[in-house]
């Protein structure tokens, strides 16, 4: 257990110091630059991480969800700043429509029996303990709900008021698709990695994703043709990342696996 939690520890320490290290390169550049397309690269890939781990972890839920609201208005500041035209909420909603897309189809696979399991099969997280109702709700969780709601709310109100969400955001459909594509990528980068059978499959599909959203990107820029080297370093260095941070739990041990409902 212990060598697991430093495996993880390491991940999210190396994560915070490349986040820093390549969003002060950024600094001053212009896409296509190579630190731009990193900059790019570890937002997508991080802010489908943080949605794989609001749809597949166990216990504090409601911290988990105050957590990705945390990364993605993190992530919708600094590439607001860093692009300069486009404005937070604009990131905040494309991220959150990311964030959406990879968590709800993990959360209704976790309640058809989709878990993270250890390699010897135990459970890696546990419901509920043994004889102990489903239902029961403690004041300690109520509490936790009410101040993890409130940061929550907070963190929402500040990257995307209502009044902000009436304007270009949601009217801008073509980029929805394309972080719904990003969404695809992560998706199958987790069956991919964290999967236990039908390899070829599970590459066969994340390669086809990867290819999708690749696509979908390009048709919504004004001369794909002359942005496709640059577009494809930018979705390879993706899976890359998100291939590299899964495969640390893979060696931790974990993996997906389909545990029997209890009756």
């Amino acid at each position: 257990m212990q060598y697991r939690r430093l495996l993880v520890s390491l991940l999210l320490l190396a994560t915070v110091l490349v986040d820093c290290v390549a969003r002060s390169m950024a600094e001053g550049q212009e896409f296509p630059h190579l630190t731009i397309l990193l900059t790019w690269a570890l937002q997508l890939s991080q802010v489908s991480l943080a949605a794989v781990w609001l749809g597949l972890g166990g216990r504090w839920g409601m911290w988990r969800m105050a957590a990705v609201v945390v990364v993605v208005a993190a992530w919708s500041y600094a590439m607001s700043t860093l692009s300069g035209a486009p404005l937070v909420e604009q990131w905040a909603v494309w991220l959150m429509t990311q964030t959406v897309a990879v968590s709800v189809p993990l959360l209704v696979g976790r309640s058809l029996g989709l878990r993270l399991v250890d390699i010897a099969g135990v459970s890696a997280e546990a419901d509920s303990a043994p004889g102990t109702p489903r239902l029961q709700f403690s004041i300690r969780q109520m509490l936790g709900w009410t101040t993890a709601l409130a940061v929550i709310l907070g963190g929402l109100k500040c990257i995307a008021p209502y009044e902000s969400l009436l304007l270009s955001p949601l009217g801008d459909w073509p980029m929805f698709i394309v972080f719904i594509g990003h969404a695809l990528v992560g998706l199958a980068a987790v069956w991919a990695v964290l999967g236990t059978s039908r390899q070829a499959l599970r590459i066969g599909a994340l390669v086809l994703a990867e290819g999708a959203a690749l696509g979908a990107f390009l048709l919504t820029l004004p001369s794909p043709d002359a942005a496709t080297p640059e577009a494809a370093v930018l979705y390879f260095t993706q899976v890359l990342l998100l291939v590299g941070s899964l495969s640390v739990f893979r060696v931790a041990g974990y993996w997906l696996s389909w545990v029997p409902a209890r009756s």
